[in-house]
């Protein structure tokens, strides 16, 4: 009976030894999770612990106050356009007559602006001692709503800085060419002028 005994805990510690060796009595292996490991990519999976070569990237433009910002582009492939500077302002406005006298607003304008931008999709136009707020698409058609505009008119014998008002639209071709279309109103004064104005960039 005593040797039974003898052999039977001899199998069980046997037994119990090969599974501690095993890493039976161990920590459980954690379960790998595939999937993208980098962080740049499109993909990438924070949980994943083993990189499965599914990582993709999306070229684009990656400066925020370029217009064509692409918000969702981990690689810059140069195709951002910046126009913010300064640029030169070459206006053609229609002769507004009133009575005996004709105002030639083009003469009034300024000869340049400035460009200004704090995001992908919002302008700030200076203009003389005005600034207009203007909105852009990525295609780089923008769109000035309806504001006021402080410029210098002549009518008979008044000569002196007046506001005006105005509304517009342009578009950039590229971030050194431009044209944009004006509207001018005085709520006193009947009718409107319209000016066309090219926009060229100043290196």
């Amino acid at each position: 009976m005593k040797t039974i005994n003898n052999i039977i805990l001899i199998l069980t510690s046997s037994i119990l030894l090969f599974f501690l060796s095993c890493g039976g009595g161990g920590d459980i292996e954690p379960i790998p999770t595939y999937g993208c490991t980098d962080s740049t990519a499109s993909n990438y999976n924070p949980l994943a612990t083993i990189d499965d070569s599914s990582c993709c990237y999306l070229y684009g433009c990656t400066d925020s106050i370029a217009y064509n910002y692409n918000p969702c582009a981990t690689i810059d492939d140069s195709s951002c356009v910046n126009v913010v500077g300064d640029w030169l302002f070459n206006a053609n406005c229609e002769e507004y007559i009133l009575g005996t006298d004709t105002i030639f607003l083009d003469d009034e304008l300024p000869d340049s602006i400035t460009i200004l931008s704090n995001s992908s999709d919002n302008l700030f136009i200076e203009a003389g001692s005005n600034t207009l707020n203007a909105t852009i698409d990525v295609n780089g058609d923008f769109i000035i709503e309806y504001q006021s505009f402080k410029t210098y008119l002549e009518i008979g014998p008044i000569a002196d800085t007046a506001t005006i008002y105005l509304t517009g639209t342009g578009n950039f071709i590229s971030q050194s060419e431009g044209s944009m279309d004006l509207t001018f109103t005085e709520p006193n004064l009947p009718g409107e002028i319209n000016c066309s104005i090219l926009l060229s960039k100043i290196d």
